[in-house]
């Protein structure tokens, strides 16, 4: 995975180059719109892979065919309407309302249709995607992603082999690079997964619980993609795509952290579903707690280091820094941070099957990043208020997920609370202040500034171990050093 990410980031470097600045920004603003109209797809996939693990948990594998099968019909469905709001809402709004630079006009429309047939095919085969997490083949999964990573190098790198408008290639490219792997995958499922081959099965019944539990997913996501993508938009009214390139990679630097600790969350979310399918409440809220904590401490392995020494890393990373780049990325880092938990804890309560309410109440609360940062911009604070604005609401949104997870599968919010994110906030805060006093008083080349990030990094380590962990959790670690050392156990005598 660090491998992927160093790739991700590498292929960034080379994306910014090739394009400059303004193009940059402007692939980032045009993306985030067509990622705007389909958030629908990230509550349909989460959809499926609940109902598909599920189904795996009771042991009901004859209902496989028909969870699938249903599951092709209604991601079929989606796909259309989500053409159909894509070339007439969304096209009117990049348009009639995006600020895009004189001349780019053409190729902003060109990247726009390539990007929402992109999207069309990805939500096309998303059943075949959670098919894969379903059965917690995490290694084919792996396989996907570095398939894709290196294939958008290549279409990087190729990017000057043709005569044509560079954005223009760029998005002719990257559709070719997304066809290949959602082939790759529908190949594999087809070949080892009996249950995916068959056509799309209408059966009302699953078709209206595979629709109404993503619709009230939706509404929980269309508040994540304002929070991300929307800011791209507002950010380009007011200030043009010179930001969109700074809020650009500040976004590549969350993603990789992200990816960073995907695998291990793709890899959980199934038991926890399985876990609640078959009545064991008491190892789901294991897992929910040891889930949080560890996707917490992955996340600040990678951000604190990159937050402690940012402009070290961006001017290795990048020949040409956009403004505001150093800021937007810490802010949106320390976000990651906070968001960490999301993950299981949304997984956890999709087991349960009772979103509504769930979703409801956490799209309010997140749809008021939007309003609130466009007044902050319109009365003249600066860009960077949008994302500081962000976390506060993230802060406010992970208390709203615990009292849930609290009243749907039994956990103890004051514990979780104070001993999962508490004792987390508290290995950051010290990680981070023991690394920034490094950081200030060592202070020099690039010996000291690769020293600063291995400091960094053995912070967060140290931090872990001492209040990170139970006690439990530290025993079976020095049993492993221990044996991975050879040396005698403490307990022999």
């Amino acid at each position: 995975m660090i491998f992927t990410v160093l790739i991700n980031l590498y292929t960034s470097r080379l994306l910014l180059d090739r394009l400059g600045v303004s193009d940059f920004g402007l692939f980032n603003l045009v993306g985030g719109v067509v990622l705007l109209v389909g958030f629908i797809n990230n509550a349909m996939t989460s959809s499926t892979q609940r109902f598909l693990n599920y189904e795996s948990g009771t042991s009901h594998l004859n209902n496989l065919k028909q969870v699938f099968g249903s599951s092709l019909l209604a991601h079929l469905l989606v796909g259309i309407v989500i053409l159909m709001l894509g070339e007439s809402l969304g096209l009117w709004f990049v348009l009639n309302s995006l600020n895009i630079p004189e001349g780019r006009e053409v190729a902003s429309i060109w990247l726009y249709q390539l990007s929402l047939i992109t999207l069309f095919v990805t939500i096309l085969t998303v059943p075949y995607n959670a098919l894969v997490i379903a059965n917690e083949k995490m290694s084919i999964y792996a396989l996907l992603n570095v398939l894709e990573v290196f294939l958008k190098l290549i279409a990087v790198i190729l990017i000057d082999s043709f005569v044509y408008d560079h954005l223009m290639t760029y998005g002719c490219l990257l559709f070719v690079a997304s066809f290949l792997v959602r082939l790759f995958n529908i190949v594999y499922c087809l070949q080892y997964f009996p249950e995916c081959r068959v056509f799309y099965i209408y059966n009302p019944r699953q078709l209206r619980q595979l629709l109404s539990f993503s619709g009230w997913s939706l509404s929980s996501n269309l508040s994540i993609a304002l929070r991300t993508q929307g800011l791209q938009i507002i950010l380009n009214l007011f200030f043009g795509t010179v930001l969109n390139a700074s809020m650009g990679i500040a976004n590549q630097v969350n993603m990789a952290v992200k990816n960073f600790v995907m695998n291990f969350t793709k890899a959980l979310n199934p038991q926890i579903v399985k876990n609640y399918a078959s009545g064991d409440i008491n190892q789901m809220q294991k897992l929910i707690y040891f889930g949080s904590r560890i996707s917490f401490y992955l996340v600040s392995i990678i951000a604190i280091p990159i937050i402690i020494e940012t402009k070290f890393i961006l001017n290795i990373w990048l020949k040409e820094i956009p403004d505001l780049a150093i800021v937007f990325i810490r802010l949106i880092l320390i976000q990651a941070l906070i968001d960490s938990f999301a993950s299981v804890m949304a997984t956890a309560q999709g087991a349960t099957g009772r979103v509504k309410n769930y979703h409801l109440t956490l799209s309010l609360i997140g749809l008021l990043n939007l309003p609130i940062s466009y007044s902050l911009l319109y009365f003249g604070f600066g860009p960077e208020s949008t994302l500081k604005t962000g976390i506060v609401i993230s802060l406010f949104v992970g208390i709203v997920r615990v009292l849930f997870l609290s009243n749907s599968v039994g956990i103890n919010a004051r514990d979780f609370v104070f001993g999962v994110m508490g004792k987390c906030f508290l290995v950051a805060i010290l990680a981070t202040s023991f690394a920034f006093v490094f950081h200030l008083y060592f202070r020099g080349g690039f010996i000291m500034n690769v020293l600063s990030l291995l400091v960094s990094i053995l912070s967060v380590l140290c931090m872990v171990f001492i209040i990170g962990i139970t006690t439990q959790e530290r025993q079976l670690i020095i049993k492993k050093v221990m044996a991975i050392a050879h040396l005698p156990s403490l307990n022999k005598k």
